[in-house]
């Protein structure tokens, strides 16, 4: 299991790490990657309004995802391991309740959100120390006054509070299912602080009387699946989008949903067919 303070990784660069992995001896369908979806990172992704990195940046995070699996690979000793869970609250569904523009108290309404914070503690018996690995659902947004700054975010902030911890020797973010679920405060790095030291807070709390186990049942499964679209906008309605979204713009820079509504457009007039969005799920089972 690998985190990256990123937004998110392509397809074909997660394939290419495979492949020297496995050449380490680990399979292909038992590595799992996980995003922090962080906003203030390097984009690998192609994400559209926003310079992808180049090819130096990319084999770093490449060499580096590699030299991390053998780090852990050369660290594995005996251990024992449990599971925990607890509600945080601290994420707001943006469509319902509002986007950062609108919200910014610990005491908003969350809206439909998931607030339930998991937990697993690997509890090593030679060095007499933990590794955590939780998950957490909020988009990684909490720098919102400084959005050019490189950052990872409350994530790294977490883990860096916890790993401060003289029994935790490892601390690893997962994203949840962030969708529109926003955290509830942001600001500068003193909200990200206040917002991290909450999170951590709630880490150590799941952790609280965890039953640790010696030989538990552990499970990976990777799947691919093909998501249908729903129903897409004619060339019609997207030229009369377009025109209304031209008509608002306040600056020469067009927003994001300018450049997706044109590249539309494009995709229209060259005749493009839109059926199924590709993605891979990939879970993990502790336990029956």
């Amino acid at each position: 299991i690998v985190s990256f303070d990123l937004l998110g990784l392509p397809t074909w660069f997660t394939d290419a790490v495979k492949d020297d992995l496995a050449k380490l001896g680990v399979p292909q369908d038992r590595v799992a990657t996980n995003c922090s979806h962080d906003h203030t990172a390097p984009q690998i992704i192609f994400f559209r309004g926003t310079k992808s990195t180049d090819d130096a940046y990319n084999n770093f995070v490449k060499e580096r995802f590699v030299q991390s699996v053998k780090d852990a690979m050369a660290d594995a000793e005996p251990a024992t391991i449990g599971f925990g869970k607890i509600d945080a609250p601290l994420n707001v569904n943006r469509v319902q309740i509002g986007r950062l523009n609108q919200v910014n108290t610990l005491e908003t309404p969350s809206g439909r959100v998931d607030q339930q914070l998991s937990v697993i503690r690997i509890y090593q018996s030679k060095s007499q120390k933990a590794g955590l690995i939780y998950n957490f659902a909020a988009h990684a947004l909490t720098l919102s006054a400084n959005p050019h700054v490189i950052s990872a975010d409350y994530p790294g902030y977490t883990s860096a509070m916890l790993e401060a911890e003289p029994d935790i020797k490892f601390a690893q973010f997962t994203q949840g299912c962030a969708g529109n679920m926003n955290p509830r405060i942001h600001g500068d790095q003193t909200v990200t602080s206040q917002f991290a030291r909450m999170l951590a807070d709630y880490v150590k709390k799941a952790c609280t009387g965890m039953s640790m186990h010696s030989d538990p049942k552990l499970a990976m499964k990777t799947q691919a699946v093909h998501l249908p679209y729903g129903k897409l906008p004619s060339l019609q309605e997207v030229n009369s989008m377009l025109a209304a979204d031209e008509k608002k713009m306040t600056s020469s820079e067009p927003s994001w949903e300018l450049l997706w509504a044109k590249a539309a457009k494009k995709a229209l007039e060259d005749g493009q067919k839109f059926k199924n969005a590709d993605a891979t799920f990939q879970g993990i089972r502790l336990g029956d």
